[in-house]
């Protein structure tokens, strides 16, 4: 068997399976140390064959060593891989989202930016290996800026997380999106885990608005 070594509060199988149960057998299979099962006669893979082989909806049933005790416990399937993880598994044929705020552009974190950007960023890679949770669903990037002169000495920004919005943590892009939006007063700073913080003066930033998108031939600042 397996040692389950953490879980997705977004798991179906947060309030069922736990941390340093040992997983035994899969609806009836059992699994190796290795966390394979056979498959077909004297033909391994990974255990979670039995899971890729379900139906959202469907259950599966893990045979389960805790505490000394086996059980059987069964699990049902209502979430895919995206819904657990911090950043989305690669996607395809979807357009990316981001949002343009006085040409400093923003997006949500994905696997395809990390692979196509071919990042060494240690922070961006462990972002991609995090689960989601109640609290913080994705990771919201400064993609780039685009240079103007109200963003004068930030042209070299790139790939960077934002962490908060004037001291405020977000729990996904739209979250991010509308503490900006709904922000009334003179600066809106953004700042990282390390503490590095960026200003951005609002009245500057909607006067600009319209010139940035126009000089880089971007037909909106945001798609959804």
């Amino acid at each position: 068997g397996v040692m389950l070594m953490d879980i997705s509060q977004k798991s179906s199988a947060f309030d069922i399976l736990k941390e340093d149960d040992i997983l035994l057998s899969i609806d009836g299979h059992s699994i190796e140390n290795d966390g394979t099962v056979e498959f077909l006669e004297q033909q391994f893979t990974s255990y979670k064959y039995y899971i890729d082989k379900k139906q959202l909806g469907e259950s599966v049933t893990f045979g389960v060593l805790r505490e000394g005790k086996i059980m059987k416990l069964k699990v049902k399937l209502t979430n895919i891989a995206d819904d657990n993880l911090l950043v989305n598994t690669l996607e395809h044929d979807v357009m990316p989202r981001y949002f343009i705020y006085d040409g400093y552009v923003f997006t949500p974190l994905s696997r395809n930016l990390i692979v196509r950007s071919r990042s060494s960023l240690l922070s961006l890679r462990e972002a991609a290996n995090k689960w989601a949770t109640d609290e913080k669903e994705e990771v919201v990037i400064l993609l780039k800026v685009l240079a103007d002169k109200t963003n004068r000495g930030d042209h070299n920004f790139s790939l960077w997380i934002v962490d908060m919005v004037n001291s405020k943590k977000f729990k996904n892009f739209d979250e991010f999106k509308s503490i900006i939006n709904d922000f009334k007063g003179k600066y809106l700073i953004l700042e990282n885990e390390d503490g590095v913080k960026i200003a951005i003066e609002r009245d500057k930033a909607l006067k600009v608005e319209k010139n940035i998108l126009i000089r880089y031939s971007i037909k909106s600042s945001q798609n959804e």
